[in-house]
């Protein structure tokens, strides 16, 4: 009878073992897959609040851009006017050009582009596009000689408006003074341009 019940023992024993392991294992298993899930809430939380955070950035961003024409390589924005609503500009070698529909609205066909306001842009020591004289010339002699040059300095750099790209195309006095008053429009708005 000794011996039976020393195997009985052994087997009782080993049963016993083999259920705590499985309880230890299970609780070990459920604490894991609870850290894991609360791991992953806390990042998709992270990654929510960041989003909400970036979305409210462009949001206030956008809301501090509106009613402006924003040049994200230059980093400024120019403020529209009721007339300048459809202001654009395209970058070309050395300087860019400014228009809108109201401008090009002047000219026909091929010389709807020429109607446009140039514009510069440079630190004090750059050399001047050959429109503004001689291309060995900086900016700042440009505008020490040149007194009632239209300019605006933004930081480090002026933007320098030396003239309109092409002659007119109004074809009546009437729409000569309402095509200049564009030009000036344009001027002007250039003149107020700010940091973004």
């Amino acid at each position: 009878m000794g011996k039976k019940s020393e195997k009985g023992n052994v087997i009782e024993l080993v049963i016993i073992a083999v259920l705590v392991l499985a309880v230890v294992g299970l609780t070990v298993w459920r604490f894991v897959d609870t850290s894991k899930k609360a791991d992953e809430d806390t990042a998709k939380q992270t990654a929510s609040e960041t989003a909400n955070t970036e979305n409210a950035q462009l949001d206030a961003a956008s809301a501090s851009n509106e009613g402006y024409v924003v040049i994200e390589d230059w980093g400024v924005k120019i403020p529209l006017s009721s007339s300048l609503k459809d202001l654009s500009y395209t970058h070309k070698k050395g300087y860019t050009l400014f228009t809108s529909t109201t401008l090009a609205s002047f000219c026909s066909g091929e010389n709807s582009e020429s109607n446009q306001v140039i514009v510069q842009r440079g630190k004090a020591e750059d050399t001047v596009s050959s429109s503004m004289g001689d291309s060995s010339t900086s900016i700042r002699d440009y505008l020490d000689s040149n007194p009632e040059a239209l300019y605006a300095k933004v930081g480090n750099y002026y933007y320098v408006q030396p003239g309109f790209r092409g002659a007119s195309c109004a074809m009546t006095n009437e729409d000569m003074a309402a095509e200049s008053r564009h030009h000036q429009a344009i001027v002007e708005a250039l003149g107020k341009m700010v940091q973004r």
